[in-house]
């Protein structure tokens, strides 16, 4: 936690507006990259497809899971650049340092693991116990609408988690740790802010990723590593396209 007089050039990490700040403009380069790549395949489609329907096609994009995987791959990793960038510009902690890229043993990696499947065994409980269905719908009709399963799986279940993990548990949560609000701050926030950018779920939906996310946020304190975090990430995201594809019968 910073004293009182701790000044922005003393302070080893952007303060707590600016981190916010910079982290809305990384997922704002996100999406205007996103809706560019989208308005180019569109284009493309009209171009080679004289039935192609552009406005059918605008309607269903959100949930396309081709476009989903394509726009992940391209995007993602220019934003995890820009990222990095803006730690940089810094000038204060290394790369590394920021974002928490530090080994961590295997046993606690297999620790924070047991942890999660706990966590995911209660949810599927409770989902059993309200009737409501184990696979999110939207899950369902991106896997069934990807057209490449390889493609779709490795924007999923790698690339969309190093990117969302070294965004929000890597750059937001070191810029709030910093602040007044330190630990548990950054553990809430930066979940309310994942949260937040997975609109595309239902309300129940969204409370089981807060819930993930605070498991992710505590894995991140604890171990000090943003690498468990990236991992139960993506067991998360493992866990729910087997989901969907057992739901489905593909």
């Amino acid at each position: 936690m910073l004293s009182g007089n701790l000044t922005l050039e003393s302070q080893p990490t952007w303060n707590f507006k600016v981190t916010v700040g910079l982290t809305a403009l990384v997922w704002l380069v996100f999406n205007i990259i996103g809706l560019l790549l989208v308005k180019a395949l569109m284009a493309s489609s009209a171009a080679t497809d004289p039935a192609f329907d552009a406005h059918d096609f605008a309607e269903g994009v959100s949930e396309n899971g081709s476009v989903l995987a394509l726009v992940t791959v391209i995007t993602a990793p220019l934003c995890i650049g820009l990222t990095v960038l803006m730690v940089w510009l810094r000038h204060g902690l290394p790369v590394r340092e920021y974002l928490a890229l530090n080994s961590v043993k295997l046993g606690v990696i297999l620790r924070w693991l047991g942890i999660l499947l706990l966590v995911m065994a209660g949810i599927e409980v409770l989902g059993q116990l309200s009737d409501k269905p184990v696979a999110s719908d939207y899950v369902i009709k991106t896997y069934t609408s990807a057209d490449v399963l390889p493609l779709f799986w490795l924007a999923v279940t790698l690339v969309g988690p190093v990117f969302e993990e070294v965004m929000f548990r890597g750059f937001m949560y070191k810029g709030i740790e910093t602040s007044r609000l330190g630990v548990a701050g950054a553990i809430l926030l930066t979940s309310l802010a994942w949260t937040a950018v997975h609109f595309q779920y239902a309300a129940l939906e969204l409370t089981i990723v807060f819930a993930l996310g605070i498991v992710l946020g505590v894995a991140r304190a604890k171990t000090q590593s943003l690498y468990v975090a990236i991992i139960l990430h993506s067991t998360v995201n493992t866990m729910a396209l087997v989901t969907a594809s057992l739901y489905e019968g593909v």
